[in-house]
């Protein structure tokens, strides 16, 4: 898989700060890992599609008389089927979700907190008499 090279914004480049200074090792956003839920889901639908394709393996007919067998091995196969383009479509959406965050994350700069206003500044700014 490529990498992306992160880019930075006028603003981070004015200040001063550098973007990949935050990603991918700002431990509170993390783009490059998924979700327990899109892990686990991921992980069911592959089981699931080697499951639906062990049963369409094991019940093949070997001989004509069980013909029978042969349709229901057929949908297991197309269950197979179905599973596993389930799982590669969430696989894709995931990717690409994280790769928008990523995009999106890297333009600005990071918070920085303020310093809190004394008297004497409030009174230079005006706010106090």
């Amino acid at each position: 898989m490529r990498r992306l090279k992160p880019t930075m914004s006028d603003t981070a480049r004015t200040q001063g700060s550098r973007a990949s200074d935050r990603m991918p090792g700002d431990p509170t956003v993390s783009v490059r890992d998924a979700s327990l839920g899109e892990t686990t889901a991921f992980n069911a639908r592959m089981v699931a599609t080697v499951i639906y394709g062990g049963c369409a393996w094991a019940i093949w007919p070997t001989s004509p008389q069980w013909w029978g067998l042969a349709v229901t091995s057929t949908l297991f196969g197309m269950g197979a089927v179905a599973s596993l383009i389930a799982a590669l479509g969430s696989l894709r959406a995931s990717w690409q979700r994280r790769r928008v965050v990523h995009r999106f994350l890297v333009q600005g700069t990071p918070q920085k907190a303020a310093p809190l206003a004394d008297h004497e500044t409030l009174r230079k700014a005006g706010m106090l008499e």
